[in-house]
């Protein structure tokens, strides 16, 4: 995709901490430390797909560092310029994840921007100038929302809806988008509907070292989002995500039960062997398979039976 100006000269100094792994042959992460409101040890993560196109497609958008933009472009060159990467999706999964997503917009301004309703508003508010960017689409709630309308909209090409399905979880206060990567047997990337948290990969190489679980105020907060516990030949122990499963119940879905509950069986019924959560580790399927969905099903067990048990 030519651009009219370099990738390059959008990008932000290196970040030394940022930890670079390609997980499958397609998707590679860009994890990090982040503390939200400056003491709550979350993590950061930032996920690349590359389509079978060629085309990639950006997910919660981290700093375009000088890395970053090297990394891609091995991962997928532009055809039209090898030197630079062929980013052709900037996809803000919910009205939380989006800070650098105008940074992203600056340096390939031909990417379409896919954002749930709400978060152009909320830039505007905040502040950021580019609040009349065109979206190329828009995710919103109501009954079309699972048709292929709702889910992509007029614009976005077949080689996106061939490999990606989506759910939109409109009650969720954040807006919360999933995404099913369905290559490589299959890969769940959210952003703030599931947590996995201490983020131990993404504070990996903090200097000095940080503690992922350190804190009085992370550790409270894990008392609500830790992930559920895995043993080492992958089995996800029933009851290990209680806390989590409770701030699913009564924070996440709080809104509307039965609608998020909708939404839930939608990506249980998903077929994915990992989960990539911006917040927290990735979880992958052990040998005997079924890992990563147990996990997701072990935090909303409630919801999957609409009851608390």
């Amino acid at each position: 995709m030519a651009t009219k100006s370099s990738p390059s000269g959008h990008t932000k100094p290196d970040d030394p901490e940022m930890v670079i792994r390609a997980l499958t042959p397609s998707i590679t992460i860009f994890s990090m430390p982040f503390a939200r409101h400056g003491v709550l040890h979350f993590g950061l993560r930032c996920t690349a797909v590359r389509l079978r196109t060629g085309s990639l497609a950006i997910i919660s958008a981290c700093p375009l560092t000088p890395t970053v933009l090297r990394t891609l472009t091995q991962l997928a060159p532009d055809p039209a310029n090898s030197s630079f990467p062929n980013v052709r999706y900037l996809i803000a999964p919910d009205i939380e994840h989006h800070i650098h997503l105008g940074q992203w917009k600056e340096a390939f301004p031909s990417a379409h921007i896919l954002a749930p309703e709400g978060l152009r508003e909320k830039r505007a508010s905040m502040g950021f100038p580019d609040a009349d960017t065109p979206y190329a689409h828009v995710w919103k709630g109501g009954p079309e929302k699972r048709t292929e309308a709702g889910k992509y909209g007029t614009v976005i090409p077949q080689e996106f809806k061939n490999e990606i399905d989506v759910e939109y979880f409109e009650h969720h206060d954040n807006k919360d988008v999933a995404f099913l990567h369905k290559p490589d047997g299959g890969t769940l990337i959210e952003a703030d509907l599931w947590f996995n948290l201490p983020g131990n990969e993404q504070y990996s190489r903090t200097n000095p070292k940080v503690d992922p679980s350190s804190g009085v105020f992370t550790k409270a907060a894990l008392c609500c989002i830790r992930g559920p516990k895995i043993t080492r030949d992958g089995q996800v122990v029933p009851g290990s995500a209680i806390g989590h499963r409770r701030f699913a119940w009564y924070v996440l879905g709080k809104r509307n039960r039965p609608a998020y509950a909708d939404c839930v069986r939608v990506v249980s019924g998903w077929e994915f062997k990992r989960i990539v959560p911006c917040h927290g580790d990735v979880v992958e399927d052990g040998p005997a398979g079924g890992t990563a969905k147990a996990a997701w099903n072990e935090v909303y067990a409630w919801f999957l039976d609409l009851k608390k048990t």
